[in-house]
């Protein structure tokens, strides 16, 4: 079963463990069509290694790899020039937005 209704995955999404597997699951089950972005993966990676740097940038990009297989057509492309035009009160969150344009997105999954 597979839905149109469509969600951006935040980078915080991807943080804990348990959160990233939770939303994976429910990405593979059909509820909603779960994407992300290559700055969404460098966001959370850089964040993850900055406060655990114990488990090496190596492991990390081994997660993110299993974390796109695991969800088939889940990057978002294309969405930087959308970005340009856009302001938020916090501009490091503009990139998730423009993800969220591109991908004709109804909702950002976010903490």
């Amino acid at each position: 079963m597979s839905s149109n209704f469509t969600v951006i995955y935040d980078a915080n999404i991807f943080f804990g463990a348990f959160s990233r597997s939770m939303m994976i699951h429910l990405a593979q089950a059909g509820i909603f069509r779960a994407r992300w972005t290559e700055d969404i993966h460098k966001e959370w990676m850089d964040n993850l290694n900055e406060k655990r740097p114990d488990i090496g940038i190596e492991n990390l990009q081994r997660i993110r790899g299993l974390v796109d297989a695991a969800v088939p057509d889940c990057l978002v492309r294309g969405y930087r020039s959308i970005a340009k035009g856009l302001q938020l009160p916090d501009e490091k969150d503009v990139h998730v937005l423009a993800a969220a344009i591109k991908a004709g997105a109804q909702v950002i999954v976010t903490f």
